[in-house]
């Protein structure tokens, strides 16, 4: 009866309001001999318009959650895209979806790494060449709960949206006990549609995927611009693994609590947040403002995690260009002698060309117990102006060696937080492809830089501003 009203909706354009109660979706519909409930939109312009009662009132839950056992791709609902006209609106709202991963627990258990069981999914055939159209994906006060594979999945294909809006969005595990069941690492939002106006905002995830398409990347014809705020995402993934243009895919982010920040190949802003970066972060265009940057301490190592800025060698054709601008970095941990190793902000990929990777960092403040702020060593063109720096062997590691080169700027740097007696700039000065320009004043401090190698020429390689 739920694919029944789903169906009449649609066909007479109406709108379908779900009272509260628990709605179940079995293995197999007897009728349509399907395993979800169909999106079936078979012409053109066509809306489907459904407002439940509220999260935790109207809920609709899968029947048996372990039905993966059959080796199916399991959905709660489903829009098969291949071949469907171009269509007008899909908003749902005021719900929950229960995938009920808790029924794993009881026969059989299984460890689920990876799985393609989501809440809500659209899929169009890969191979498909001429897009779909869609006006309109508004989903609203929607909670997600237990899921064991995704939540609100858009899988890959040439699907172009209009515009895509999430909002109040929320996950929640079942809180029953679900023993040593490993659910699926699938998103709780995972996009790949091609939009340039998707919108998340006002939710609380787990993790959020904007992906790439496998045979379609973003290029002028091809636009992906997402925009996120005022939420807290868990993992927020966004990546462009084999982009024609990333100037093509580009996210903002305002007001963002986030533990996991993955940004690969494409063009960004992050404003107002509190983030973590425990892996690689690059752009054609990037810059994270006004942000708190809490970088990740191990305990067993005494290190931490740096944010690793760096030109991404895979593909040539990209130049990497961040900026940090009034960020905070801060060790995530409260012991105030903390004597970790690392930098706060390290490029691990060395370069051979100063425009593959050009860092901007300005009125920044850095961590008082660093053992460095940044290490810049041979990793292309620093400005570091108006920072507050810290560190207990030096502030900042630079020079080059072999064919590798590193060019840093330093302007109006305060260095109180520099340990007492230790050098401002350690350079490794391995070859003559470095440079290093700094304010007068510091160059006429005795203990401005302390050299290692002796293969640069000090004299032209170190310069006023």
């Amino acid at each position: 009866y739920i694919q029944r009203a789903f169906d009449h909706v649609i066909a007479k354009n109406k709108k379908l309001f779900l009272p509260e109660g628990v709605y179940l979706i079995g293995e197999r519909n007897p009728e349509t001999d399907q395993t979800a409930v169909r999106i079936n939109m078979k012409k053109a312009n066509q809306n489907l318009i459904v407002f439940g009662a509220g999260k935790d009132k109207t809920i609709f839950r899968e029947l048996d959650g372990k039905t993966q056992r059959f080796g199916r791709y399991t959905k709660m609902f489903y829009h098969y895209l291949k071949n469907s006209p171009n269509i007008g609106t899909i908003f749902m709202s005021d719900l929950s979806f229960d995938k009920n991963g808790r029924s794993l627990t009881k026969n059989p258990k299984t460890f689920y790494d990876w799985e393609q069981a989501h809440c809500f999914s659209w899929a169009m055939a890969t191979k498909e060449l001429s897009p779909t159209y869609i006006g309109k994906i508004h989903l609203k006060n929607i909670e997600i709960i237990d899921k064991i594979g995704g939540g609100i999945n858009f899988s890959s294909g040439p699907t172009k949206v209009k515009s895509f809006v999430a909002e109040n969005i929320t996950e929640r595990d079942f809180n029953g006990g679900s023993g040593d069941i490993q659910y699926g690492q699938r998103g709780d939002i995972e996009l790949s549609c091609f939009s340039d106006d998707i919108l998340i905002t006002s939710s609380r995830l787990r993790y959020v995927q904007i992906e790439p398409v496998r045979r379609f990347s973003s290029d002028v014809t091809n636009r992906r611009f997402c925009r996120i705020s005022n939420s807290s995402i868990y993992t927020l993934d966004y990546t462009e693994s084999d982009n024609k243009n990333p100037r093509y895919s580009k996210l903002e982010v305002e007001n963002l609590v986030s533990e996991q920040v993955i940004i690969r190949s494409i063009y960004f802003r992050i404003k107002n947040s509190n983030i973590r970066i425990p892996k690689l972060i690059n752009s054609v265009d990037g810059a994270i403002i006004n942000t708190t940057i809490r970088l990740p301490y191990n305990s067993l190592t005494n290190s931490i995690t740096p944010v690793n800025s760096s030109h991404l060698t895979t593909l040539n054709n990209i130049n990497n260009k961040m900026i940090f601008d009034s960020c905070n970095f801060e060790i995530e941990n409260d012991v105030p002698n903390l004597k970790p190793s690392g930098a706060a902000i390290k490029a691990s990929g060395k370069v051979k060309g100063l425009s593959q990777n050009f860092i901007n960092v300005v009125n920044c403040t850095f961590d008082s117990r660093l053992e460095t702020s940044i290490d810049a060593y041979a990793n292309g063109k620093w400005l570091l102006e108006n920072n507050i720096l810290a560190g207990r062997l030096q502030a900042i590691i630079t020079g080059g060696y072999r064919d590798y080169v590193s060019d840093v700027t330093l302007i109006k740097n305060n260095y109180e937080l520099l340990s007492p007696n230790q050098p401002k700039v350690k350079i490794n000065n391995n070859n003559t492809l470095w440079s290093l320009r700094a304010d007068q004043s510091d160059l006429d401090s005795k203990l401005f830089f302390k050299i290692k190698g002796s293969q640069g020429d000090i004299k032209k390689q170190i310069r006023s501003n």
